[in-house]
C-alpha cells in the first residue's frame, strides 16, 4: 500500500528551530512512530515531495527503516531549484535521501505557484493513504482532491 505524506509546514514555525530540542524533537518522534505503525498495518511505500520538515524528516526516517524493513521512498521534486536557498547541511541532506531513494521525478523544471499542489496531487492520485502533518482540515484542495478520489485522508497535528 502507499502513503503520501504532506506537510503544512507548522513544524517549522516553532521557537527553536534546532531537531534535536523540543518541540522539534517531539514532532519527530511523533512522525517516526506514525511510520512505524503505517509499516505495520502494511505501508510499503512512501512518497513525499522532501521540502525540509515533515518531508525531508520522513524521507529520512523510511530510509532508516529500509534497512530492516521491505518498503520503498518516492520522492516528487515540484521544480528543479527547490533547494536554492537552503543552507549547505540541508542540502546534503537532501541530495542524500535523492541518491538513496528508490525513485525520483522531477516534476516541473521551474517554480510556479502551484508547483508543490502539482506535486502533492500527482503523489495522491498513486496513494492508498494520505497524510496530513497539521491541523484537521488543512491543506483543504489537496484534501478534497483525496477524498474526490478514493484516497484516505488522515492528519496527525503536530507539536
Amino acid at each position: 500500500m502507499i502513503c503520501t505524506i504532506l506537510s503544512t509546514g507548522a513544524e517549522l514555525q516553532t521557537p527553536c528551530r534546532n531537531e534535536q530540542e523540543p518541540p522539534m524533537l517531539h514532532c519527530r518522534e511523533q512522525l517516526f512512530e506514525l511510520i512505524q505503525r503505517l509499516c505495520l498495518q502494511g505501508y510499503d511505500t512512501f512518497q513525499v515531495d522532501a521540502e525540509y520538515g515533515v518531508p525531508l524528516w520522513t524521507a529520512e526516517f523510511v530510509l532508516a527503516l529500509k534497512e530492516f524493513n521491505p518498503i520503498r521512498l518516492h520522492i516528487f521534486t515540484p521544480y528543479e531549484e527547490q533547494t536554492t536557498n537552503w543552507s549547505e547541511d540541508l542540502r546534503d541532506r537532501y541530495f542524500s535521501v535523492h541518491a538513496k531513494a528508490d525513485d525520483v521525478r522531477l516534476m516541473q523544471n521551474q517554480f510556479s505557484e502551484d508547483c508543490y499542489e502539482r506535486a502533492a496531487k500527482h503523489m495522491t492520485n498513486q496513494s492508498d493513504l494520505l497524510v496530513v502533518c497539521g491541523a484537521v482540515g488543512s491543506l483543504p484542495e489537496t484534501a478534497a482532491f483525496a477524498e474526490q478520489s478514493g484516497v484516505k485522508v488522515a492528519y496527525l497535528t503536530l507539536v
